[in-house]
């Protein structure tokens, strides 16, 4: 491909990626006006909480357990109530949708535009823009950027104690609560992803391209470092791990990377253009059709889009103190 023809794919890739972001995102809007739920009924309300009142009481932005970044960014868009919270949300998680597109361009996977389509069909992380929680902030930070900090920070100002009060876990429940963030086909195509990539690993002249280092240690080693510092967090009973699985969903973003290099992978079984266009439509398809089998990790109307039970219990009681 000459780099005329380069710069034309380029282009048409960029406009199908904002077409597909807007509709996206413009569904996520549409969404967080129709869902009655925020995910869960603990922590998701209480940081949205200390957003909230954080002009009210300055102190907020200093408490860190509540995150300081995400209180701060969170604070004015809580003013609106937790609808303004819910839309911060999916301004955050269309951004990291975006980050994830721009780092396949750059890493020249085919279809690039589909890391898009294949974050947003991540059931998990789809669902936690509906909440007060701050994990797609902090996966958007994931793949926006590599911070540098001082190394020692994890053990001096860490704000969870060291040994966790609620115990300890086994080792692989993480790693077997993937699927219940990707979904069954995306994990797969992240299998294929991650299997390519140590194929490649083992090939010289890959490992001579440009962008390999970077691609192997900004996606693939971030997203190893991060479940495996978790595993071992909730394994050993450090930092106050409640083994809570939504953490993963700060990974999002990148694992939507994977995926598109696993349907590459997938792509090279077909013979000529028209079968390798057939397979990527083909597991487009399969991903989307996913969320709505009634899959115990897709989605479910009455789970994942109402008002929890323990909400409308603690919405009845409210009602009723103040009537009497």
């Amino acid at each position: 491909m000459n780099a005329f023809a380069a710069e034309e794919d380029s282009i048409a890739s960029d406009r199908r990626a904002r077409l597909l972001l807007a509709a996206l995102l413009g569904i996520s809007v549409l969404m967080a006006f129709i869902t009655r739920g925020t995910y869960d009924s603990g922590d998701s309300i209480k940081h949205y909480l200390f957003a909230r009142y954080a002009f009210e009481h300055p102190l907020n932005l200093l408490e860190s357990w509540a995150k300081p970044l995400f209180t701060l960014l969170a604070a004015g868009p809580a003013q609106a109530g937790f609808m303004g919270m819910k839309l911060f949300q999916c301004a955050v998680v269309a951004t990291s949708a975006w980050c994830a597109y721009v780092v396949a361009r750059s890493l020249r996977l085919p279809a690039p535009e589909l890391t898009i389509l294949f974050a947003y069909a991540m059931p998990d992380y789809f669902l936690i823009q509906f909440s007060g929680l701050t994990e797609p902030l902090f996966g958007l930070v994931l793949v926006g950027a590599v911070a540098l900090g001082e190394p020692g920070w994890v053990f001096a100002r860490n704000p969870y104690a060291t040994v966790s009060v609620y115990g300890h876990g086994n080792w692989n429940h993480f790693l077997i609560s993937l699927p219940g963030m990707l979904g069954w086909v995306l994990t797969l195509l992240a299998a294929l992803g991650g299997g390519r990539m140590l194929r490649d690993c083992l090939r010289p002249a890959r490992r001579q391209e440009p962008l390999f280092s970077a691609e192997l240690l900004l996606v693939y080693g971030s997203i190893t470092v991060f479940v495996l510092a978790h595993t071992i967090f909730w394994a050993r009973g450090l930092f106050n791990s409640f083994g809570l699985t939504r953490v993963l969903d700060v990974t999002a973003p990148l694992f939507a990377v994977v995926a598109v290099n696993g349907l590459a992978w997938l792509m090279e079984l077909g013979r000529s253009t028209e079968a390798r266009r057939r397979i990527s439509i083909g597991a487009t398809v399969a991903v989307v059709a996913f969320l709505f089998t009634g899959a115990r990790n897709a989605f479910r109307w009455q789970r994942d889009f109402v008002r929890p039970p323990d909400q409308v219990v603690a919405d009845t009681a409210a009602a009723w103190m103040r009537q009497h």
